[in-house]
């Protein structure tokens, strides 16, 4: 390849899925490193370390690829008719193929498929023999659902996934609502972090305004003492901190209170104020209650597997990915099988709630997990240590972001037939009308920086985007939620095509978009509009810090719709701003709570470390005073009013 590097590097590198160039926002074409692109070789599994290292490599990928009777992973749409798709030697790739399914409902299938029902895909030479790819058409439809497939063509047999899915997500309704980090919530009086009660109370308060949507960020487990939600230890298991502990059967008053240092949250102080209360409900629980908290953990290994993991976690640190679990508390563990079964308990209670008085709750999918975590330690071959995920330079991060987390192996996980993503999309939709997938982007590709490397010396890795898209519109339709995706940056054209042809919702972040002022594109009929996200300044900041012009420019902007502020107030501008956007054809239009005040304070500062209190930050206002303060009720009256003016 041109710039150095083995021959034969760029072929290995692209049949791997690994793009050795890409083009940015502005158009510039950036080619990746020879270096860059060995590393990135090297952290899934093979080596390109010279010509023979990487003539090797190729003949073991080829090899398997080509190797296994039955693709790892098929898609079929609904409507296309299932299919099954063989790899075999050209020489034997004629006659009957039997194929046998196991039902994820029950049950299993028979199909004999003749040699007429095969479609050729493609041809490939392996070893120097001839191989190639077959679509096998089934002679009957199937449910939707993930299918074991059992292939036997006469002299091998094979086994895969076959994925039936609905071509498009459910639609969600059209309509308004807030977004709040439910740790920032509290009550007056009250010294302990938010919890799910207080995420009800704000969704009763949205209700009675006439929203529909409450949005808020990821509830998964974390480490104690983390305090970013977007890096869980699992993505399979709730955070058990925010169990609404007195609406526990098992609640013991006297469990110790929570703290905060000021308006700030001490992490560590919230997770023993926690622990302990677990402890005490667990040890509490009635033989009856007992035994049915068995029941569920029975039926879901993988918690119990999870509370014996953070049993060891609380008596020692982080368990070594490849190391077994030293013996632990038998109390600690009960403990944390409870938080999870009072969670799940909670979870649905909530959803069923909302869903009661016309509010989806939308709740948010973070890109990864931690890389000391759970889900890493539980399937490590699902993952690589030898790189994380990131982002490629832009104006925003010029040197590019590390955002610290191993990447899923496209391979590995297409050979599980992605058991472990289905799992994790399926725990996320099963109490949410809405849930944001986060860095949609994902589905197609992702940014490897290879470790001990700077962010802008990655690569960017191709993952099977329709069978991803697959499993999200499936499991969106098992739990009739509604997805969108969260779309902003570096985004490749064919991230929007793949959007639109799932029903999957983009987004419109407004701030970013009135930066072109008066020209701002309105919100589109298939966006979900925000004012901001979690990592923008708050919408009053983002006022103060805008110079004249591009204040003159907005008041432009929104005035030609009759909608211009009458002054510089920022509280005057974000009313104007959201009846616009209410007016505008966006399927959603969401605002910060913190800005229907003026909060100037961002929860989160990306790029900066300890130094500042992100995701800490408790509100200024309590529930109770949001409640009762007309003014914010009046700026959200402005959204219900222009909202009612669009068409559905």
């Amino acid at each position: 390849m041109s710039g150095g590097g083995p021959r034969g590097l760029l072929e290995l590198a692209c049949r791997m899925g690994i793009a050795p160039s890409y083009v940015d926002l502005r158009g510039i074409t950036h080619q990746a490193s020879p270096p860059t692109l060995q590393a990135v070789i090297a952290a899934m599994g093979l080596a390109a370390d010279d010509e023979q290292a990487v003539a090797d490599s190729i003949r073991a990928h080829d090899q398997g690829r080509w190797s296994a009777l039955v693709e790892p992973t098929t898609v079929c749409w609904v409507g296309d008719g299932p299919s099954v798709v063989l790899r075999r030697p050209l020489a034997v790739a004629t006659g009957v193929v039997e194929i046998v399914l196991e039902l994820e409902q029950g049950g299993t299938e028979r199909h004999v498929v003749p040699e007429e029902g095969f479609v050729e895909l493609e041809r490939s030479t392996v070893e120097g023999v001839d191989h190639v790819a077959q679509r096998v058409r089934l002679d009957r439809a199937l449910p939707i659902g993930a299918h074991r497939v059992h292939a036997f063509d006469g002299t091998r047999t094979g086994t895969g996934l076959l994925l039936v899915a609905p071509r498009r997500a459910p639609s969600p309704g059209r309509g308004w609502g807030v977004f709040a980090p439910l740790y920032g919530l509290r009550r007056s009086g009250s010294d302990r972090p938010a919890d799910l009660g207080d995420l009800g109370a704000l969704a009763d308060w949205v209700a009675d305004l006439g929203g529909g949507l409450v949005a808020t960020l990821p509830l998964l487990a974390t480490f104690d003492g983390e305090v970013s939600p977007y890096l869980p230890v699992s993505r399979l298991a709730w955070n058990e901190r925010l169990l609404h502990l007195t609406d526990l059967p098992e609640w013991v008053s006297d469990a110790p209170p929570g703290t905060t240092e000021g308006d700030l949250i001490d992490p560590q102080a919230d997770a023993c104020r926690s622990r302990a209360a677990l402890r005490a409900a667990a040890a509490a629980l009635s033989p009856a209650r007992r035994a049915e908290l068995d029941r569920f953990i029975e039926a879901r290994p993988h918690l119990d597997e999870l509370a014996r993991w953070r049993a060891a976690v609380d008596a020692t640190g982080p368990v070594p990915v490849g190391r077994p679990l030293p013996a632990v508390d038998p109390a600690h563990v009960l403990a944390h099988r409870y938080g999870q079964w009072a969670m799940e308990t909670q979870m649905g209670a909530l959803h069923d709630r909302l869903d009661r008085r016309g509010v989806a709750l939308n709740l948010d999918l973070p890109l990864g997990v931690h890389g000391q975590g759970f889900d890493v330690w539980h399937a490590p071959s699902l993952f690589t240590p030898g790189a994380s995920v990131g982002a490629p330079p832009d104006d925003f991060f010029t040197g590019g972001q590390d955002w610290g987390f191993p990447p899923l192996l496209p391979t590995a996980s297409r050979a599980s037939g992605h058991e472990y993503l289905r799992s994790a999309l399926a725990h996320q939709f099963r109490h949410a009308g809405v849930v944001r997938v986060d860095h949609v982007m994902g589905l197609h590709r992702l940014w490897w920086v290879p470790s001990g490397a700077a962010a802008t010396e990655g690569a960017y890795v191709h993952y099977p985007a329709e069978e991803l898209a697959a499993l999200v519109t499936l499991e969106a339709a098992r739990a009739g939620t509604a997805v969108v995706g969260e779309n902003l940056g570096t985004v490749p054209p064919e991230v929007g095509d793949l959007l639109r042809e799932h029903n999957l919702i983009g987004m419109y972040a407004t701030q970013f978009e009135l930066l072109d002022a008066p020209h701002a594109r309105p919100p589109t009929p298939d966006t979900f509009a925000v004012v901001n996200t979690h990592d923008m300044a708050p919408f009053a900041a983002f006022w103060e810090e805008a110079d004249p012009g591009l204040r003159a420019r907005i008041f432009d902007q929104l005035g030609r719709d009759g909608q211009g502020a009458s002054g510089e107030d920022p509280l005057e501008v974000l009313e104007a701003l959201l009846g616009w956007l209410g007016q505008s054809e966006a399927i959603a239009v969401v605002v910060t709570l913190e800005d229907l005040w003026g909060e100037q304070r961002p929860q989160n500062r990306p790029g900066t470390g300890p130094e500042e209190p992100n995701w800490r930050r408790r509100m200024t206002r309590t529930l109770e005073e949001i409640r009762a303060d007309g003014d914010l009720a009046a700026r959200l009256g402005r959204l219900r009013a222009a909202r009612s003016e669009v068409r559905p």
